[in-house]
């Protein structure tokens, strides 16, 4: 069996160092270990056991094992251990969209029904902008997947903050490197990418089945030092400024091309038409969401009154369903809280699916090896 696939819901990770779980998931064994101990009953592999299983010494793994428990991915129990963060196998993937499928057919008519009287909300805030694109990107992803987290943590029903060690602040999310979970997992339409200055932001919305041009992703390349392929053009032009300089100058080009004030071509220019947020005329191609927060919230209370008691009780039902299911995770007594956050991402993800395929909300746009997404600007004000 490959190695588990390792996401991360990153509050805080801190300085890379040995509690910063990027940093540990490099280090020799770390992911060999979280993988073998996956594949049996908790507490089954100690020590020994690993050291056999990796075909190496028990003093080699030592160190691995030392920081595993300084990032809380294990529990160790008389010296046997089993995993402590949400993982999914490929047995386990049938099993959960057999359980969200079940409850979307039973909820589908009362969702669209509520969707569709939303939509009409969503039409008067936004008038100028298509309502299944405002559809896609305010309640597909601005709400979906970040207001609602709130909402439903206020249920206590997940928690977005989960403290670590030396005061980190995130969960470990793993999944089988198999086809079955890699097409399951990138599929999902709950991958929400922004870059910010002073609450305005560069957005895209969409799967995560591949390497999507935008700037959040940049910065991420950037802080790892890795840069490749396309983003080596935005490298060129950005190499020697801060991230935080990047997005506020090309906030200041944005602002300045809606309010009709000439501007002279520059990098910034260059590249918002590189990553397709403006054309070859200077226009903005992408749909333009200002004063965001406070229609936003507006959007959001008519969510909660019509949809809010639906969606505590389906995480409820999909939670009893998952425990029942006795799938792997919960053999090994994960955080319940941890993993309601992953449910609600494969909920939320799976329903955005539903959404898009009953043109209900826009369609995302497939880029090549890039997946399938859309871009948006949220602006505070465009002055």
């Amino acid at each position: 069996m490959n190695n588990l696939n390792i996401f991360y819901f990153d509050n805080d990770l801190g300085k890379f160092d040995e509690f910063n779980p990027r940093f540990v998931m490099e280090q020799n064994y770390t992911k060999q270990i979280i993988t073998i101990i996956s594949t049996q009953t908790p507490f089954y592999y100690n020590t020994e056991l690993l050291a056999k299983k990796i075909n190496t010494n028990v003093k080699d793994l030592h160190l691995a094992l030392q920081l595993l428990k300084n990032i809380s991915a294990i529990q160790d129990k008389n010296g046997y251990f089993c995993l402590n963060f949400p993982f999914f196998l490929d047995k386990d993937i049938k099993i959960i969209q057999s359980i969200v499928s079940n409850i979307l057919n039973k909820s589908k008519e009362i969702l669209t029904l509520n969707i569709q009287l939303i939509k009409q909300k969503v039409s008067k805030i936004y008038p100028n902008i298509r309502s299944e694109l405002s559809l896609y990107h305010l309640l597909c992803g601005k709400i979906f997947d970040g207001i609602m987290f709130e909402f439903l943590e206020q249920q206590g029903l997940l928690k977005q903050s989960y403290i670590q060690n030396d005061n980190r602040d995130y969960m470990l999310i793993g999944y089988q490197n198999s086809h079955k979970c890699n097409k399951f997992n990138a599929n999902l339409y709950c991958s929400f990418n922004n870059a910010k200055y002073n609450n305005n932001s560069l957005t895209s919305f969409g799967n995560a089945n591949g390497d999507r041009l935008d700037y959040f992703r940049y910065f991420k390349l950037r802080e790892k030092n890795t840069i490749y392929g396309k983003f080596s053009v935005l490298h060129k032009n950005f190499a020697n400024l801060s991230s935080l300089d990047i997005i506020k100058i090309s906030f200041n080009v944005i602002v300045n091309l809606i309010n009709n004030i000439p501007i002279e071509d520059n990098k910034y220019l260059k590249m918002l038409k590189y990553t397709n947020y403006i054309d070859k005329n200077n226009k903005i191609i992408v749909p333009i969401f200002d004063d965001y927060i406070n229609k936003t919230t507006l959007l959001f209370n008519e969510v909660k009154e019509k949809l809010g008691c639906y969606f505590t009780n389906i995480l409820n039902s999909f939670k009893e369903d998952i425990l029942k299911s006795n799938i792997t995770c919960v053999k090994h007594n994960i955080p319940i809280d941890q993993l309601c956050n992953e449910l609600w991402h494969i909920f939320f993800g799976l329903l955005n699916q539903f959404l898009i395929k009953e043109k209900i909300v826009a369609s995302p746009q497939h880029f090549f090896r890039q997946g399938k997404y859309l871009k948006c600007i949220y602006l505070i004000d465009n002055k």
